[in-house]
């Protein structure tokens, strides 16, 4: 239902009600609306179409004189608006409901909130052809530096390795054959001797005590303590023969004459498998304990005999 209404300067005055009626033409039910209050008698205004919905964002108004029309209402049910103070709000009453304008933060009515804006966000910017060879850039760097710190990291395992564990060291002369030979490559276990003990037949390396700065490599024949002598190419330790399985009779053929030799605390008595072309403890004494730093444990060059290195144990040797 619309419910219109004019209003003549100086018909009412302040506290003065006014009943809507709809005008007989229309064709409409006559109902009573709710009273609206005046607050002060206003000048006649000057009429201006104004066409179009009314927003309710905050701050919209219509000006002295404009005249609402909204979709659906014929002429002469145009409603024109009064003007009104400023600090009044202004509202009507259309077959949609109540309207308002000048929502001002002391004017808006309770339950009916703000209303904002919603802005969509912006779209996305396409990367563009620049930058794409800039992020391929910055990812081959971060994997050059990925893989730089990894290649670091495993220079300092294996230096640790090396310095404290195994220690790859190059066969050089003829006194071990027929067991090891001039060139090969061998690991040498630098770590066995720290936790372990020396045995009898074990291979060594060790810094000959004549000349530190050379190392040595040549098999444990005589443990601390122990007297060792050579007879007739027979090896005696205590005065007991001992088992050489290792040895090669074609690098034995020169008999084995040494006199009896008691070997110190903390020193060993050690001799080259090749017997007949070894320089050994037979010529320049034996080798303290501080001196050996490691046992030949793996052979890797050459390939035909990569491989651990074995040695009989003790008990073999000793005839047990």
């Amino acid at each position: 239902m619309i419910n219109d209404f004019d209003a003549q300067p100086g018909s009412s005055s302040a506290g003065q009600s006014i009943i809507d009626e709809a005008p007989p033409s229309s064709g409409a039910v006559v109902e009573e609306a709710a009273p609206v209050t005046i607050a002060a008698p206003r000048a006649e205004p000057e009429t201006a179409k104004h066409d179009g919905e009314v927003s309710n964002y905050p701050g919209d108004r219509l000006e002295p004189g404009d005249q609402f029309t909204s979709p659906g209402f014929e002429p002469e049910n145009r409603r024109q608006l009064f003007d009104e103070p400023r600090d009044q709000p202004e509202y009507w009453a259309t077959e949609y409901g109540f309207h308002f304008s000048n929502y001002s933060e002391g004017f808006r009515p309770q339950g009916i909130p703000r209303l904002e804006p919603i802005l969509a966000p912006p779209p996305a910017k396409p990367a563009s052809a620049d930058a794409m060879p800039v992020a391929r850039k910055e990812g081959f760097w971060r994997e050059a530096k990925s893989l730089a710190r990894d290649v670091v990291f495993a220079v300092i395992v294996a230096i640790l390795i090396v310095v404290y564990v195994i220690q790859p060291v190059k066969v050089e002369g003829t006194s071990m054959l027929s067991n090891l030979e001039n060139g090969e490559r061998l690991f040498v276990n630098k770590f066995t001797y720290s936790v372990g003990t020396i045995h009898r037949g074990d291979i060594v390396v060790f810094w000959f005590p004549n000349n530190p700065s050379q190392s040595f490599i040549k098999r444990v024949i005589g443990l601390p303590g122990e007297t060792v002598r050579g007879k007739n190419g027979v090896v005696y330790v205590n005065g007991r023969e001992i088992q050489e399985p290792y040895l090669s009779p074609d690098h034995t053929r020169t008999p084995v004459n040494f006199q009896e030799t008691r070997v110190e605390l903390a020193h060993y008595f050690v001799m080259g498998d090749n017997r007949d072309a070894s320089y050994d403890s037979r010529q320049w004494g034996t080798v303290p304990e501080k001196y050996i730093y490691g046992k030949a444990m793996f052979r890797y060059w050459p390939l035909e005999k990569f491989g651990r290195i074995e040695t009989p144990d003790e008990d073999v040797i000793d005839g047990h």
